[in-house]
């Protein structure tokens, strides 16, 4: 392929992107994502996704692929923190369920044969730590759940996992839990859904 057919193949990919991203977030805020948006952020991005698609069919038919990668950030404006939210939310969801699991693990292999050396002082001291910790974490996640969704979250995904890792390097010797702690990388949420759209 020549230098002009990737050109032309790319400014095609560019504005078929653009004409996706327009589609799907239009039905992503009407579901799964509708509490996630403000109405003002469902408002203009409805607006924005009716224009450029009426551009696109339009004197858009056959633009420089600058021009589409131009609108395809202006959709991202809005958008991108609309699925961020989301993401962050999923992921928070899912890190708490592995704190409990992971809390109530550490806890009840206290009762095992193997840590009969510790003693009763001892595991009382873990015991009160861990469950210190969840208390604290379980607290922060309701009140977080009982916030507006479309607001920026103030507790996130990130402060369970440090939480955990803590736990982890506090209580090495329980490593034999087959326990993964997510790997969660919050400036990569735009990325990601980026790539799935």
């Amino acid at each position: 392929m020549d230098a002009d057919d990737k050109l032309v193949a790319e400014t095609l990919e560019k504005k078929n992107e653009l004409e996706s991203l327009c589609i799907n977030m239009r039905q992503k805020i009407n579901s799964d994502h509708f509490d996630y948006s403000s109405e003002r952020e469902r408002d203009d991005l409805s607006k924005l996704a009716d224009t450029l698609e009426d551009w696109l069919y339009n004197e858009g038919e056959d633009e420089p692929k600058s021009v589409y990668a131009e609108k395809i950030l202006q959709m991202r404006k809005i958008s991108d923190p609309i699925l961020a939210r989301k993401k962050e939310a999923d992921c928070r969801q899912e890190e708490f369920q592995r704190l409990q699991n992971y809390s109530s693990e550490l806890v009840l292999s206290l009762s095992q044969e193997r840590y009969d050396h510790l003693e009763v002082a001892e595991k009382e001291a873990i015991t009160k730590e861990v469950r210190n910790v969840l208390d604290d974490l379980t607290s922060q996640f309701n009140a977080q759940q009982s916030a507006p969704k479309h607001e920026e979250p103030t507790f996130k995904a990130r402060t369970i996992i440090s939480r955990i890792q803590v736990l982890r390097q506090e209580f090495f010797h329980f490593s034999f839990f087959a326990f993964k702690i997510t790997d969660f990388d919050e400036n990569s949420i735009w990325r990601t859904f980026q790539d799935q759209s």
